[in-house]
């Protein structure tokens, strides 16, 4: 689970880009403007989603160009977010 506090840690709140969908990496290219890899409990696809409020909400981007096979599971395994415009994701 992905956790955010925007009062100092008094309140938390879990961090997911639609309900039912499981976040996977993330990562932030400023101090608001975030991307993650999130999958759907059948694990038939993985998407980027992408945030610009610090990960109040999030907005689906794309789905990745690869569906989940499990003979040869490619999975997300790490997301850099050079800026809002060049996200880079690792597979394994």
């Amino acid at each position: 689970k992905v956790l955010v506090t925007s009062n100092g840690g008094v309140r938390w709140s879990e961090l997911v880009p639609l309900p039912g969908w499981y976040i996977g990496e993330y990562d932030f290219s400023s101090d608001t403007e975030g991307f993650a890899t999130a999958r759907p409990p059948s694990f038939v696809k993985t998407a980027v989603f992408a945030t610009t409020d610090r990960g109040r909400t999030w907005m689906h981007r794309s789905d990745l160009p690869f569906a989940y096979d499990p003979f040869f599971p490619y999975l997300a395994q790490s997301v850099l977010a050079v800026s809002s415009d060049e996200v880079w994701v690792g597979t394994s």
